[in-house]
């Protein structure tokens, strides 16, 4: 059935179909995955769900490797069938050969979930067109293959916290509103932490910290009508929703982790950020003020550097280099400081072994990757969970559109209570860092999530001195 048309497509009608199923599904939702190529939204349901257990990280990856191979799987690119992955930040700390931290009170949740997808619905932006790809049966019964016609009344979605609530009993009250009281630290904490990284990197113990922070809100969570809150409020390089029984992955994220073509792979490490301008002189005055920024260019360079060690070693020798360097690419409410590597797989190689050899990735952890990730731990005290990770898919031809997992919301569902919305958000440490400056950063970052899931009832946006 690959590359049958199906009309038009709608992709907001498609995804409240999958939704209102009550079956594990996923939008993978973003700009063009490469140039050249269409930007694209995926859609599927998943005939299977596996569950990484901890302590059997590369077990689960060889697992997805040893998945059955469709004999059709196609040469033209794009996603016509495989996996989508959420692997967390603890996921990656055990590639390393590290133990991970845990949760408090029940222990580690499930450090990865993948979904399998025999086949998608692809919806093309540029041309309005959609098109079913791989054994799609399943998808197509629910879909009803009315895209975008008269569709069927929705049935209830599947909500993150159990107990009923009106929708005026979501909005915030002014004492919910202040974000200090949502992070695990609060900012004076933060801001010693800050310089706790600074002294380790003066003493030689790394060259950059990413140090992180997370947000936990209890209510009540729809993971579409939260992406479709975050998706209005601009594109991401690479959101969407995967959705898999008592948890799920909401993002907007604007860095691209590992994009898989045939043999060739690239890496987009994003390290430097300012707030958009409030006109246009001041938004360049800030793009331009990020662009020349000693700090945030060493940082970034530090970054690419790993990530250059990373691929080296799947790649063919000589075949890493950088390209686009210090690039400034603006986001609805953030500039960033944006680099490419790319490289050659080596012959047997494939996006399991990058994943085994990059991952955490280092724009999230710091250099030198094992000892950052080492002092961070002892830092923050707390797991990540999926924030830091990566996700996107991986097709059974061996292509693959990996995300890191920033500017996105983890829910989990609680037996018995509200659900668990969690929000994480940092920035990389060097020894020039100002803590109040880097404590500004992390709210930048993380307050439009932290309005979509209604903890605050207006987006602040920190300026930098």
């Amino acid at each position: 059935m690959t590359g049958r048309l199906v009309g038009s497509g709608d992709a907001v009608a498609a995804a409240r179909l999958l939704a209102a199923s009550g079956r594990p599904w996923c939008w993978l939702d973003g700009e063009a995955a490469a140039p050249g190529e269409p930007r694209v939204s995926y859609f599927g349901v998943a005939s299977e769900v596996r569950i990484a257990e901890p302590g059997a990280e590369r077990e689960f990856l060889a697992g997805l490797r040893a998945a059955p191979e469709r004999p059709d799987a196609p040469a033209m690119p794009g996603f016509h069938g495989g996996w989508a992955v959420a692997l967390s930040y603890e996921f990656g700390v055990a590639l390393l050969g590290l133990e991970p931290a845990r949760d408090a009170g029940t222990g580690l949740p499930a450090p990865a979930f993948a979904l399998r997808l025999d086949g998608v619905l692809a919806i093309d932006h540029e041309r309005g067109a959609s098109e079913l790809r791989g054994d799609t049966s399943e998808l197509e019964a629910l879909l009803d293959t009315r895209l975008p016609g008269d569709l069927p009344s929705f049935g209830p979605h599947r909500y993150f916290g159990s107990e009923p609530v009106n929708r005026s009993e979501t909005t915030a009250t002014s004492e919910e509103r202040d974000e200090r009281r949502l992070w695990r630290r609060t900012d004076a904490d933060y801001a010693r932490e800050v310089e706790a990284c600074r002294s380790a990197i003066r003493d030689g113990e790394a060259y950059v910290l990413c140090l992180t922070d997370t947000a936990e809100v209890r209510g009540r969570f729809d993971p579409l009508e939260l992406f479709l809150r975050l998706r209005a409020r601009g594109g991401a390089v690479r959101g969407g929703v995967i959705a898999a029984g008592d948890r799920a992955l909401v993002s907007a994220s604007p860095e691209r982790f590992l994009s898989v073509r045939g043999r060739r792979i690239l890496t987009h490490p994003i390290k430097g950020t300012r707030p958009r301008g409030a006109d246009p002189e001041a938004d360049r005055a800030l793009a331009e003020q990020l662009a020349a920024d000693p700090k945030e260019r060493a940082e970034n360079l530090m970054i690419v550097d790993l990530m250059r060690n990373d691929l080296g070693r799947v790649c063919e020798a000589g075949s890493v280099g950088v390209e686009g360097f210090l690039r400034v690419e603006s986001h609805p409410h953030v500039h960033q400081l944006v680099s490419t590597v790319a490289g050659t797989l080596r012959a047997g190689a494939d996006v399991f072994d990058a994943i085994e050899v990059c991952f955490p990735g280092g724009s999230m952890t710091g250099a030198p990757k094992r000892r950052a990730v080492e002092i961070l731990r002892e830092l923050e005290g707390a797991p990540r969970g999926l924030y830091s990770g990566c996700f996107g898919w991986v097709g059974d031809g061996g292509d693959a559109e990996l995300a890191m997992t920033i500017r996105s919301v983890e829910l989990r569902a609680v037996d018995g209570a509200p659900g668990l919305a969690l929000i994480g958000a940092g920035g990389g440490i060097t020894a020039d860092s100002d803590p109040e400056r880097e404590t500004a950063e992390k709210h930048l970052k993380a307050a439009p999530l932290l309005t979509a899931v209604g903890a605050l009832s207006s987006s602040p946006h920190p300026r930098y001195s």
